[in-house]
């Protein structure tokens, strides 16, 4: 199995310039060159997005990059911080996206779970690939899969779990689709500032239909109600200014790890129907 090239995708990492995230810094058409030719080697790409915001972890380019004839394999990795129902919504809606091709498989790379269904689908690969072999006259060959995806949506924990030993080391490195990908930690801390990647976050909380049971669990974090008319960043000010020394982005860093460690609930920020 050809191992993950995060070094590619560490170039898609946006770049901070004054309040936005700004995407595609100079040199990622050359990085993203090369990920298109080795993809076209490739018998299966397995495509590890962020459970919690599978469109803004998706490269709508994987479709059109992989080989003639490879198979794409869609994981929803941290599926224990995602409700069932907001796991069976996105399974049908990718069902339905997708068609033939499938829906997507829920994983926990780091638990272990869903890696069977990955294992039965490269097996299956495998055998059509010897039997096109076999007729042809030529003997067998291990198939070539590929792992692609952000950085730090669990393509390290994923491939150690296929492989049954400890071929990566894990990190954690660190639009509103970029903010998204900020708040899940998908990208690098020096891509961002927390203020603002935390204000977004709030304010998409507040969107989302569970809406009331966001704002309690922020409340209950922080003895702080979020009136109606103030946006995220007058929130951050004023816990700030309660908790934090007056210091808005301890604040925001503050809400940005309750939220990636669960202290606000399982959220998945992105729904289908949005």
């Amino acid at each position: 199995m050809q191992a993950d090239w995060d070094d590619l995708q560490k170039a898609l990492q946006p770049q901070q310039k004054g309040a936005t995230i700004q995407w595609y810094p100079g040199h990622v058409a050359a990085a993203e060159r090369e990920l298109k030719r080795r993809l076209e080697a490739v018998d299966v790409v397995i495509e590890v997005r962020d459970g919690r915001c599978p469109r803004a972890t998706a490269h709508p380019m994987l479709p059109k990059w992989s080989g003639k004839g490879s198979t794409r394999l869609v994981l929803l990795n941290r599926a224990d911080m995602i409700e069932p129902e907001d796991r069976r919504a996105w399974s049908l809606a990718l069902e339905a996206e997708r068609g033939a091709a499938g829906g997507a498989v829920w994983t926990n790379g780091r638990l272990g779970a869903g890696v069977e269904a990955v294992l039965a689908t490269l097996r299956a690969a495998a055998a059509g690939i010897d039997a096109r072999r076999a007729r042809r006259g030529l003997r067998p060959r291990p198939v070539r899969a590929a792992v692609v995806g952000f950085p730090n949506v669990g393509k390290s924990a994923l491939i150690n779990r296929l492989l049954g030993r400890r071929a990566r080391e894990s990190a954690a490195r660190p639009g509103e689709a970029a903010a998204h990908l900020a708040a899940c930690d998908d990208i690098g801390a020096a891509g961002y500032e927390a203020l603002h990647v935390a204000a977004a976050l709030l304010e998409t909380l507040r969107r989302l239909p569970r809406a009331r049971a966001h704002l309690r669990a922020l409340q209950r974090c922080y003895g702080l109600a979020w009136p109606d008319a103030e946006s995220g960043e007058a929130f951050l000010h004023e816990l700030a200014r309660r908790r934090f020394n007056d210091e808005p982005p301890r604040a925001a860093e503050r809400v940005l790890r309750d939220f990636r460690e669960l202290r606000l609930g399982k959220i998945c920020l992105e729904l289908p129907r949005s």
